[in-house]
């Protein structure tokens, strides 16, 4: 992996520079960020350290008595094999304390947050999830470093992401045995409360707890597999990204019947799922249909035989002589 600079300005010594001066400066002096790692990411929409191609940092540096921002919102682009660059470079000083709060993706590329903060080590964090459509992942990450008289050669700042949101899928298994002939389509999927809007607060590097707004919107799931499921096969939707709460959600979905491979009704059913949401976990709300949840009442019973009678035999013989004889 190539070296990613990232590099720090010493105003004292760098007055007199020009920008083709800066840039020619060791290496050994600049602040460099080459590695990036993502936790527990594993589809493809996820952000992964391999996909990370840009995030934004805030940045500061706390001298003997001030702290400054030296990075605000400050766009880094690359990716994991050609390592990551920004413009222009900034540089290491000596005696000082730095801090990093890095976000992916990166609020060029409609990322839908805004992080204030004086010092980068704290501040707020604001999410809009509607206006990301819940399709949009958000991961945080944080570095410090505490430099010396000496500059010298500095290690690499070594940027860990954690994923800030919880993300959410359904699986739908048709619960019908498997001599019914019964078969289901499960679509329309959709959470109809997702909560709009969300603030974290970010103190001393480390993330908090979120807080949401009470206003919400309806997040589509789409379908449950894309054909109509046999007896005892599951199928599922999408996945879409929440913010991480302590909620009552409601869930809509529309189920097809067809029976011997002929249509026979469509039913639409509503139910009420409690998640205790927290970041970066992933929840796969499962729920069996068959003939009792998935009908109208009474529309969906299975069909039973009953005897009733049996009819007694009326006994006959037959010889050639007096034709048929009743005894």
């Amino acid at each position: 992996m190539k070296k990613v600079l990232f590099a720090i300005v010493a105003v004292a010594s760098l007055a007199a520079c020009n920008n083709e001066q800066t840039i020619s400066r060791s290496e050994s002096t600049a602040i460099k960020f080459d590695y990036a790692f993502v936790e527990n990411s594993t589809r493809a929409n996820d952000i992964t350290a391999s996909n990370l191609e840009n995030f934004s940092v805030f940045g500061s540096v706390t001298g003997a008595s001030e702290v400054g921002k030296i990075f605000d919102n400050q766009l880094v682009e690359g990716d994991a094999t050609n390592g990551y660059t920004y413009s222009p470079l900034q540089y290491w000083v000596g005696n000082a304390q730095y801090a990093f709060a890095a976000f992916a993706p990166a609020t060029e590329y409609s990322a839908h947050w805004t992080y204030t903060t004086a010092d980068a080590q704290n501040g707020t964090l604001e999410f809009s999830n509607v206006d990301a459509e819940a399709n949009q992942d958000l991961v945080y990450a944080y570095a410090e470093r505490t430099i010396g008289d000496t500059v010298g050669t500095q290690e690499n700042v070594k940027l860990t992401f954690n994923h800030l949101l919880s993300r959410v899928k359904f699986t739908f298994t048709n619960g019908f045995a498997e001599g019914n002939n019964i078969t289901l389509k499960v679509y329309d999927v959709a959470i109809e409360n997702v909560h709009k809007n969300g603030s974290l607060t970010i103190a001393n590097g480390v993330d908090g707890d979120w807080s949401v707004e009470a206003t919400t919107f309806e997040r589509a799931f789409g379908e449950a597999g894309a054909d109509y499921l046999a007896a005892n096969v599951a199928g599922e939707t999408t996945h879409y990204y929440l913010i991480p709460a302590n909620a009552t959600f409601n869930i809509s979905f529309k189920v097809d019947i067809k029976q011997a491979g002929v249509y026979l009704d469509t039913y639409e059913r509503t139910a009420e799922v409690a998640l205790n949401m927290a970041k970066g976990n992933s929840y796969n709300v499962k729920a069996t249909l068959n003939y009792e949840n998935t009908s109208d009442e009474g529309a969906l019973q299975p069909i039973v035989f009953e005897v009733e009678e049996v009819v007694t035999w009326e006994n006959t013989s037959w010889n050639d002589a007096n034709g048929v004889t009743t005894y």
